[in-house]
């Protein structure tokens, strides 16, 4: 069997056959626990609720039988619990964190299974909508007054970024003579958590409070922009606030959108109870090449063979790079979503997946007719998707975490004996990024294929190799960290003997 160094040929096919023997040879006890599992993976996967459903099947084509028709029997009400929980995530973002109609609102939301149910969520979200969006719209015009006014606390309010404050300090149309020492403030605004940020802002004087109040004045300013984006709406919505026009009710989904998505990911809607009995046995076959990754089989369905991988892959960049990108990105929000970079090459599958994934994790979704391009999985708080991000997300790394990577000196190049291991690290993680999932046939010729020696598609291959790296860059920094804090106990050790 070929392992991760090697581009990968199939020397082996593994089908549903060799997993219902398994089972069916199975006792009692591992028959339920080998079916259990398929039940929480198929839960995860389309983001149903676990009702209670109990196997005790003596064979794996009743189980599956009989899995597959309870999965297509919670098919609507699962659907109408989203549209009702994507209800909320249009609105969410102008609700107060502490508002107590809304988390009434989402516990109910959470329990939709009927187009009445979904239908009452609805009109309650669109109703606490249309309150917040008028208190977000007040909040602006109050923080406006009191800029005018010289409160240097309504800048924080407002959380304009620091890089937008300092272009105003250095606005060549400004008088900058009764600022002393620009180049401090300039730097001083650079740390987002600089203990003395309060007494920078009010060094910026009335002058540049004055344009601060101008900026969120008008619609089209990059201050403006700043402070709608954090309330999923954009300048041209501003008219209709202004007027009263905004109207939630009219700019929520429909129902019936999450069951036309479940439908993608069957991939077969003609035949909803066939696509649902496919996925099923695809998540079957997964159960196997979980328990052994180096296994060179595909399951020939795109969802289960790709989050196979971004699951390992996300947790090697929690590892290396999370923090970097969090914590010590210089740009302003959205940092590096400046565009729907979501579902670029990825195809209507990925997509549907894509919106569970996002409701699940508690999405604050843009209601704008216009999104300004900006991506909508990306929120404050970072991006809400994980398993299912488009390659050209999951692969980018820009300069920022570069420089952490385990191996790199203090300038952030790879020091000689680990230059290898970053390069190849960071040139796979690039193909990632140029490689594209809108190649369905290559995932159905797999999966169809008799011919054992069928090529991987191609960015299956991409991630193998990310992991295989990342998990080796994974084990230097685990060691660096060891060479360190032996470097300290024996420092300390010294320091007492002395």
């Amino acid at each position: 069997m070929k392992t991760l160094q090697e581009k990968p040929q199939l020397e082996e096919t593994v089908t549903i056959a060799d997993f219902e023997k398994t089972f069916n040879s199975s006792s009692k006890t591992q028959r339920k626990s080998l079916a259990n599992e398929i039940l929480i993976d198929t839960y995860e996967l389309l983001d149903f609720k676990d009702t209670g459903y109990k196997p005790t099947h003596a064979d794996y084509d009743s189980f599956v039988t009989d899995f597959s028709a309870y999965i297509r029997q919670k098919v609507e009400p699962e659907a109408y619990r989203h549209d009702a929980q994507l209800a909320l995530a249009h609105v969410r973002a102008v609700q107060l964190p502490t508002s107590r109609k809304f988390k009434t609102l989402e516990r109910l939301a959470d329990n939709v299974e009927t187009k009445e149910q979904y239908q009452a969520v609805v009109k309650t979200a669109a109703d606490l909508g249309d309150k917040g969006i008028k208190r977000v719209y007040n909040n602006l015009q109050g923080l406006r007054k009191r800029l005018r006014k010289g409160d240097e606390s309504a800048i924080e309010e407002a959380q304009i970024p620091s890089a937008m404050i300092q272009n105003l300090i250095h606005d060549p149309y400004r008088d900058l003579k009764s600022y002393k020492e620009v180049a401090r403030l300039r730097d001083g605004l650079k740390d987002k958590k600089n203990p003395n940020l309060k007494e920078i802002l009010t060094a910026l004087g009335d002058a540049t409070m004055k344009n601060i109040a101008t900026g969120l004045g008008n619609p089209h300013s990059e201050l403006m922009q700043s402070f709608l984006r954090r309330y999923g709406i954009c300048s041209d919505d501003i008219k209709d606030i202004k007027k009263g026009r905004f109207d939630y009710h009219k700019r929520l989904k429909r129902a019936k959108r999450s069951l036309n998505l479940y439908k993608e990911i069957f991939q077969n809607p003609k035949k909803l109870d066939t696509g649902i009995k496919d996925f099923v046995n695809a998540v079957a076959l997964n159960t196997i090449r979980k328990k052994d990754p180096e296994q060179k089989f595909e399951t020939g369905n795109m969802v289960l063979d790709y989050s196979f991988r971004t699951r390992t892959l996300d947790a090697i960049l929690q590892e290396l790079t999370r923090d970097a990108c969090i914590n010590k990105c210089e740009q302003s929000e959205p940092r590096c979503c400046t565009r729907d970079y979501f579902k670029t090459g990825v195809p209507s599958q990925i997509l549907a997946v894509q919106s569970f994934e996002a409701i699940k994790n508690k999405a604050h979704l843009k209601i704008s007719s216009n999104s300004n391009g900006d991506c909508n999985y990306h929120n404050f708080d970072g991006c809400k998707l994980t398993l299912f991000k488009s390659p050209i997300c999951l692969g980018h790394i820009c300069s920022v975490p570069r420089k952490d990577l385990p191996g790199s000196d203090e300038g952030g190049r790879p020091r000689s004996a680990h230059t290898k291991l970053c390069r190849s690290f960071i040139n796979s993680m690039c193909e990632i990024r140029s490689s594209t999932l809108n190649v369905p046939p290559d995932w159905y010729m797999k999966s169809r294929s008799s011919n054992p020696l069928s090529p991987f598609p191609e960015v299956l291959n991409r991630l193998d190799d990310a992991i295989k790296y990342g998990s080796e860059l994974v084990k230097l920094k685990h060691g660096e960290k060891l060479g360190k804090q032996t470097k300290k106990k024996t420092k300390k050790s010294k320091n007492k003997k002395k």
